[in-house]
């Protein structure tokens, strides 16, 4: 095995570990690789060898309670066998099949699942110690499927539902007359009074009801969570004349709807869900009675020793089936969800963390910045609400009066296009299919990445902005493998990367139930340190998922120090835990991605989940957006991908030092090859790993049983992927320990970055204002808005030529001597065609009988010499929020004018380094800021355009220029002078709205964006020229600073 590398760590890990570890000692897979005709597919096997087989794969009572947990039909059919009961020779095989796979991974697979595998608590120490007792303890919960079925039919007895707490679901909305509900839980239909949405059994639904006036006062009084006795009768006085009973008829088809959510429903932070229900139950009904009868046998259940459980199961199943009918398509067979603790001890030696360490920093470099999934979404933002403005995100998604879902979500379904997969970039698609041709051309299995190498991934596409800022903190799940405690100890060992979360406690929070508080607390602890910030509230989201059955998974206890309830009754909070509300929460964008915020306590927050169902598949779009628009314009940290080269019948291990980012890879097609030939010319090894998504099964490709497991899987899905193991199935080594032997195990390792955390407390002086509707002024009103199409080449031909002739000379209606226009601006803009946008303020009958008869005539001529191609008016809606609010937008227009006139002068005297010149009117403009605002220009231009290398290469060539030019005091030049009283005016009155308290966003915030629009003005839309324009004004300025800093 190899040794340590060079990669400095950026990462820390927790003191804390989740270990995973299967059920069964590794030794045991090789029961499955018998010879002869019991372990044959085909029709040779006889009854008595297949029997006797069976017998021999289930003498551990332990495992033959985990197959009855996970397969009770199976668990009858070996009951029978093992009874000498009359079987079919084809019952009998398909038993033997299915013992075979459930063996395979009770002995290989460490994912807990059932009984099948389970979790232990663990620690990083000075030696490595792997011990386990071979004892366990269960957690038997209702599924949360069958549960969520048998509340819905309890929730339509007005006897208990008047007894509830209700609340009204939050994803609700107005839209005309209908309150809409965008998305339920697939089940039953419990369309509500006037639904018009067919029903659906499968499938997450939507619906509409009429908004009748009854409806409005129900959803205005359960805005909070309330009595529903209350409820009916606060409405019931709002509407004396409503027939007896009808008030409470609507809300008991409201609650059907899941337009009302009940508190019978447990929250998905309840310890015990099962309690829950009992406790809001009317005492002593039938229902009531059976859940305590459940409740009982299920602790008689997990008081039995494991592997002497199978009695204590089948009763508690029994007294399930005894119940009130399920629901449909989840029998009582499926009614009880099991989790497994192991009982030992885990210590793993600090070699391990830091190989972790390194292993997450290399990772972190290979990970390709790349476009996010959100980046056509954030333009759009952009372009309809502007930066810097808080908009609510239920409006935000709505697709009538906002932008609508993102592309690709699917709860409800986004009206966009589907989005396809992004290409990794086309250098680093080069450097994937090198690694895998030089392994084949080698006949290497692996290939190691050195130094050279990880910089050759960086530079293929580096970003060195993305690079500044790491995630908050991370999961990382590997596979340890060695073949003892002392090779771990000596540095004898391979973590093989198996899964990563992107935030901690995603794998972590699903397990907490399993262990004691004072565990608890320890693994809490963990999460909450790794999810700690500077400024922003960590928000845990807590929702309603896709189907009832995935809160089995998302069953978490919130651990943040805000709460998200979405879809679903909250219940209290935790002491110390700040609840919040769909309806309080709006996003606003800024230049580099997506804010949230809550507009109740005016902070931005964090929302996270603490499990790691697919949000694709399973979350409301609005807990989707909010996840995935907290961390757009962050670097998002990847596992090992091969693009492109991933269809190659082989691809090799990737491996940096101990750790395998990649294990070996092998494709056998259907259609392709006879497995020995496939072998032969591939070098396939004999003990492989079969992958079907997230399962992993050990396959021995000597063994005629697992050969026809690889065959049947090859007819099933037209090919089979397997994987090199890191330790052989031959070896009985490992470093965790039980009374059978070696067990495998994985390890989850918390992961933070070193040095500050990555979040900023918001500036002071700013509050988030959510505002609905755009704020837009069509045309015919005081602003004219008009958009003339022409190429970026042709743009500052016409900016210094016609446009600048209609803007700017006496008698042109826009000049200010002539009145009636009192300011104007323009910007460069794409959507995607290159385009001018034009803005003119004044008298409207002067703008809209002067000035647009001017302008179209202007048009006309341009289009008619080939110099634009078409003008468009549309709606203005000003960026009121992105330049400090509404009492600063007039001043802000003002410098904009000032501004696109300076711009105007400078394109009309060309220069031949216009980097340069646009530095140096940045500096003006920033210099003439501060003079109205306070403080110190230089500092501020410094501290907010850092220095980037590949940028600052501006700088470097064009130094001795830039220091003549930029200086640190001195008038400006006679050009720029007249342009710089409007932001002078303007920092003033921004100091005074900070003062009130009055600010939408932070001053730095304001002066960036006057900087950025100079840029945009001068440079157009090129984000490489204004990079380095930014790096020689930060250049030159810093020079100063450092030369009066060293006395010169």
């Amino acid at each position: 095995m190899r040794r340590g590398h060079s990669v400095e760590p950026v990462f820390r890990c927790a003191d804390g570990v989740l270990l995973r570890a299967p059920l069964l000692t590794r030794p045991r897979v090789r029961a499955t690789w018998r010879d002869g005709a019991a372990a044959r597919p085909d029709e040779t096997g006889g009854p008595a060898e297949l029997r006797a087989h069976l017998v021999e794969l289930l003498t551990d009572e332990r495992f033959r309670e985990a197959v009855e947990v996970s397969s009770p039909s199976l668990a009858r059919t070996v009951d029978a066998v093992l009874a000498d009961a009359s079987v079919s020779a084809s019952d009998l095989r398909k038993a033997h099949r299915a013992v075979t796979r459930y063996l395979l991974r009770a002995a290989s697979r460490p994912t807990p699942f059932g009984l099948l595998a389970g979790v232990l608590w663990g620690s990083f120490g000075e030696a490595t110690k792997g011990e386990l007792t071979g004892a366990g303890h269960r957690a038997a919960r209702p599924d949360a499927g069958w549960l969520a079925g048998l509340i819905a039919e309890w929730e339509r007895d007005p006897a208990v539902h008047q007894g509830l707490s209700v609340v009204v679901n939050g994803l609700c909305f107005v839209r005309g007359g209908r309150l809409v509900l965008p998305f339920a839980p697939a089940g039953p239909d419990l369309a509500g009074p006037g639904s018009d949405t067919p029903s659906s059994e499968n499938r997450p639904r939507s619906r509409t009801l009429r908004h009748t006036p009854v409806v409005r006062a129900v959803a205005e009084a359960a805005a909070r969570p309330i009595p529903c006795g209350e409820l009916i009768r606060e409405v019931e006085t709002r509407f004396p004349e409503a027939p007896e009973g009808a008030v409470a008829g609507l809300v008991a088809q409201l609650i059907g709807a899941e337009v009302l959510l009940t508190e019978l429903r447990p929250p998905l932070d309840a310890p015990d869900p099962l309690a829950h229900v009992e406790a809001l139950l009317p005492a002593a009904t039938p229902a009531a009675r059976w859940i305590a009868e459940l409740r009982a046998s299920l602790a008689d259940y997990r008081r039995t020793p494991l592997g002497e459980g199978r009695e204590a199961w089948r009763t508690a199943l029994e007294h399930a089936a005894a119940g009130p009918a399920s629901t449909p398509g989840r029998p009582a067979a499926h009614a009880v969800q099991v989790d497994l603790r192991l009982e030992g001890t885990a210590v793993l030696s600090r070699s391990v963390a830091a190989e972790l360490e390194r292993a997450a920093a290399a990772l972190w470099r290979l990970s390709p910045p790349g476009p996010g999934r959100l980046t056509a979404y954030h333009q759009d933002f952009v372009e309809r609400y502007g930066l810097g403005r808080y908009v609510p995100v239920k409006e935000v998604l709505d697709p009538d009066i906002g932008l609508g879902a993102p592309a690709g979500y699917r709860l409800p379904p986004s009206h966009r296009p589907e989005p396809g997969p992004v290409p990794l970039g086309a250098v680093r698609q080069r450097l994937l299919l090198g690694l895998a041709v030089e392994a084949q051309a080698r006949g290497a299995r692996e290939v190691v990445l050195d130094e050279g190498r990880l910089r050759g991934f960086e530079e293929a596409d580096r970003d060195e902005a993305a690079d500044s800022v790491r995630p908050p903190s991370l999961e990382l799940v590997v596979q340890i493998a060695a073949e003892s405690a002392a090779a771990v100890d000596r540095g004898d060992f391979t973590l093989v990367v198996v899964g990563a979360a992107t935030a901690s406690g995603g794998h972590m929070g699903r397990f907490a139930h399993l262990f004691p508080p004072e565990r608890t607390e320890e693994i809490r602890h963990t999460v909450r340190t790794a999810r700690e910030t500077t400024g922003r509230l960590p928000v845990q989201v807590h929702h309603q998922a896709s189907q009832h059955r995935h809160a089995n998974v998302a069953q978490v206890p919130t651990w943040l120090d805000g709460r998200l309830v979405v879809g679903a009754h909250p219940g209290p909070a935790a002491p110390g835990v700040t609840d919040l509300t769909l309806d309080s929460i709006a996003v606003c964008a800024d230049s580099e991605g997506f804010r949230i915020v809550s507009t109740e306590l005016g902070r931005e927050l964090t929302p996270s989940a603490l499990h790691v169902l697919n949000r694709e598949l399973t979350a409301p779009n609005a807990v989707r957006f909010l996840i995935e628009a907290a961390a757009f314009g962050r670097r998002q940290w990847r596992l090992w991908e091969w693009g492109a080269a991933d269809d190659l019948p082989f691809l090799p291990a990737v491996r940096i030092g101990r750790t395998v980012l990649s294990p070996a890879r092998w494709r056998l097609e259907a259609t392709g090859l006879p497995l020995d030939e496939w072998r032969a010319l591939w070098r396939v090894p004999d003990h492989v790993q079969l992958t079907l998504g997230d399962h992993r099964i050990p396959l021995n490709l000597t063994v005629p049983a697992h050969q026809e497991i690889l065959r049947r899987e090859c007819e099933r899905t037209g090919a089979a992927v397997v994987h090199e193991l890191a330790l052989g199935q031959d070896t009985d080594g490992g470093w965790l320990h039980g009374p059978g032997g070696a067990h495998e195990a994985e390890a989850v390792v918390t992961l933070t970055p070193c040095g500050p955390r990555p979040d900023e407390a918001p500036t002071r002086g700013t509050r988030p204002v959510a505002r609905r509707g755009t704020g837009e002024i069509p045309p015919g009103g005081p602003w004219l808005y008009a958009t003339l199409y022409t190429s970026v080449e042709r743009q500052d031909e016409l900016l210094t030529g016609p446009l600048r002739g209609f803007l700017t000379e006496p008698g042109s209606p826009p000049h200010a001597g002539t009145g009636g226009v009192d300011r104007w601006f323009f910007i460069r803009y794409a959507d995607p065609d290159p385009h001018l946008r034009l803005r003119l303020h004044g008298d409207p009958a002067l703008l809209n009988g002067v000035v647009l008869p001017r302008l179209h005539d202007l048009a006309g001529q341009l289009a008619a010499d080939g110099l634009a191609r078409g003008l468009r008016l549309d709606s203005y809606a000003p960026e009121t929020e992105r330049y400090g609010g509404p009492e600063l937008l007039t001043a802000a227009e003002e410098v904009f004018h000032a501004d696109s006139e300076l711009v105007l002068e400078r394109l009309a005297a060309p220069t031949d380094d216009r980097v340069l010149s646009t530095a140096y009117d940045v500096t003006e403009l920033v210099r003439a800021f501060h003079r109205g605002y306070g403080g110190d220009w230089r500092r501020w231009l410094t501290g907010t355009y850092p220095k980037r290398e590949q940028h600052h290469k501006a700088f470097a060539a064009r130094r001795r220029a830039a220091l003549a030019r930029i200086t640190p005091s001195g008038p400006p030049d006679p050009v720029a002078q007249p342009h710089l009283a409007a932001p002078e005016r303007f920092g003033r009155l921004v100091r005074v709205q900070e003062e009130q308290g009055a600010l939408s966003v932070s001053p730095d915030a304001v002066l960036a964006s006057l900087v950025h629009m100079h840029c945009n003005r001068r440079l157009g839309a090129d984000r490489t020229a204004e990079a380095q324009t930014l790096a020689v004004a930060r250049g030159a300025v810093q020079a100063h600073l450092d030369r009066e800093r060293a006395g010169a």
